[in-house]
């Protein structure tokens, strides 16, 4: 008994995990924690968001409305220390994003136009991001440029993205099987 039970112990994990080696595929990191990716904020959080509410007019400029997302971001950071995190709406439950840098007024480059909820993800903030913390979390079906100009519908899901001075790094997506993530 003592020797099939050791048996046991020693040989089946080895063949469940493949000749003692984990199935890469299969293995499971946590997920990025706003507490890991810490950044000083030397500047007082802002108290409202900064929400923009579409186009002042329907020929408005595109040199004009860049000047309405620098004067939102002026209100002061909410992200990653320094960076003002600016949205607009784009329809129901449908958020256009910038990120800016409150010293300089310039927009971070960013793989994304914005994002909308999306089941199973319809719970919760599509965004969710601190003033201590340079990552962003965005929930939802992605909004992507394409080759033409425009955009389109990426997967849906949970994207962790870094806030660095060259712009927003993806460093995880949590996407179900029937989608797949951002390229």
């Amino acid at each position: 008994m003592r020797y099939v039970l050791l048996a046991t112990l020693v040989v089946f994990p080895t063949v469940a995990l493949g000749q003692g080696r984990a199935d890469p595929k299969r293995t499971r990191t946590p997920v990025p924690r706003f507490e890991d990716f810490r950044v000083p904020s030397p500047i007082a959080k802002r108290s409202t968001e900064a929400f923009l509410n579409g186009f002042d007019e329907p020929d408005e400029t595109a040199a004009h409305f860049q000047g309405r997302i620098r004067e939102a971001a002026k209100k002061g950071p909410d992200i990653a220390g320094v960076y003002a995190f600016v949205r607009m709406g784009c329809g129901s439950d449908c958020n256009n994003v910038w990120v800016v840098n409150i010293q300089t007024g310039q927009s971070l480059k960013t793989p994304i136009i914005g994002a909308t909820r999306c089941v199973p993800f319809s719970n919760g903030p599509l965004f969710s991001y601190r003033l201590d913390s340079s990552l962003l979390i965005v929930t939802g079906s992605l909004e992507v440029p394409d080759a033409k100009g425009s955009f389109g519908d990426g997967p849906c899901g949970r994207f962790y993205y870094l806030v660095e001075r060259s712009g927003l790094k993806l460093i995880r997506s949590v996407v179900p099987l029937q989608d797949s993530p951002p390229k």
